[in-house]
């Protein structure tokens, strides 16, 4: 094209078009983002205020976690059991900040992967650098929602989840997050990546 325009300034402009302006606090743009894929399934008193306020101070919380493992001068973790503790302290925060009558961990989970997804969407596109976070995609879990569980079915993946995705408890989720480690060669991450839209087939391992 002839243009003046250079290749970062396109990938710019689809990562605001997507995500936000770039304007806003580290990383919360994608944490907005991610906020958004699961607030249909979030259910409150009704009380438009009240929810207003507290999804913006459960925002901040997983910002805050996020920003803290992307500034760590040293890599954050070396096996999943880290980032197992990890993610259960973070959804954890977010429950507690939310408040746990309405937010499920099936809930905070989605908040959390989701917003690693974008980051490392967003890292590999180089619209943002999102620091020692990179270190945890090897570990990171498969955001579970109803696309990735019909795609994950028609593969032939026998572990079901034994309620809705948004209701899922902390022992039930994690239990599934094994399954697909042991189940595919590849990251959870990647394989969501590859079925979500059938985009790619993972490799079963042997």
């Amino acid at each position: 094209m002839d243009t003046q325009m250079k290749p970062a300034d396109f990938r710019r402009y689809l990562g605001v078009l997507y995500f936000g302006t770039d304007t806003a606090p580290p990383f919360q743009r994608y944490v907005n983002r991610a906020y958004r894929d699961l607030s249909r399934t979030l259910h409150t008193d009704g009380t438009a205020g009240s929810r207003e306020a507290r999804v913006d101070a459960t925002a901040s919380e997983l910002s805050a976690h996020l920003t803290e493992v992307a500034g760590r001068k040293k890599r954050a973790w070396r096996k999943e059991a880290d980032f197992d503790r990890w993610h259960d302290e973070t959804c954890a925060a977010l429950i507690a900040t939310f408040g746990g009558d309405e937010m499920c961990y099936g809930h905070a989970q989605k908040w959390v992967n989701m917003s690693l997804k974008y980051l490392f969407t967003a890292s590999a596109l180089k619209l943002d650098d999102i620091g020692l976070l990179e270190s945890l995609y090897p570990f990171a879990h498969m955001p579970i929602d109803n696309i990735v569980l019909d795609a994950l079915a028609e593969q032939g993946f026998e572990h079901k989840c034994p309620r809705p995705w948004s209701k899922l408890g902390k022992d039930d989720y994690l239990a599934f997050q094994n399954a697909v480690r042991s189940t595919y060669k590849e990251c959870p991450m990647d394989v969501e990546f590859m079925l979500w839209r059938g985009s790619g087939t993972p490799t079963l391992k042997s």
